[in-house]
């Protein structure tokens, strides 16, 4: 998910203990579920990650990424209006990234879906 305020987009610190990133920088996301779209699973992580509904959004890019020697299909959503209140619910911490510090992500796939977004959100205004 690329959940963005402004000119932030939202980040999130993994826990230590998670044993798919531990204390990695990435933004918020997750897996598709057995039988489950990329857009009910957006749907799903932004209520479980975050405990919120988006409202305004729309599919950003489909980007391929290897982690742990697996090949990954990652499906981004841009997000730029929501119902809830942000909670950090999986994460150790979640912050905001303005377009000046994304190189606090630590995966490149990351950086390269937001560099879309700022892109497609320039062609907007």
């Amino acid at each position: 998910m690329v959940v963005v305020k402004g000119r932030n987009v939202l980040a999130e610190v993994r826990k230590a203990t998670d044993d798919f990133g531990a204390g990695a920088v990435w933004i918020p996301g997750g897996h598709l579920e057995a039988g489950e779209t990329p857009e009910q699973a957006f749907f799903r992580e932004a209520k479980e990650e975050l405990n919120v509904q988006p409202v305004t959004y729309y599919p950003l890019c489909q980007l391929p990424w290897e982690h742990n020697g697996k090949q990954h299909m990652v499906h981004y959503f841009a997000c730029t209006k929501w119902v809830g209140e942000i909670e950090c619910r999986e994460a150790s911490e979640l912050i905001w990234l303005d377009e000046d510090h994304l190189d606090r992500l630590d995966e490149t796939v990351d950086r390269e879906a937001i560099q879309q977004y700022l892109k497609k959100s320039e062609n907007r205004d």
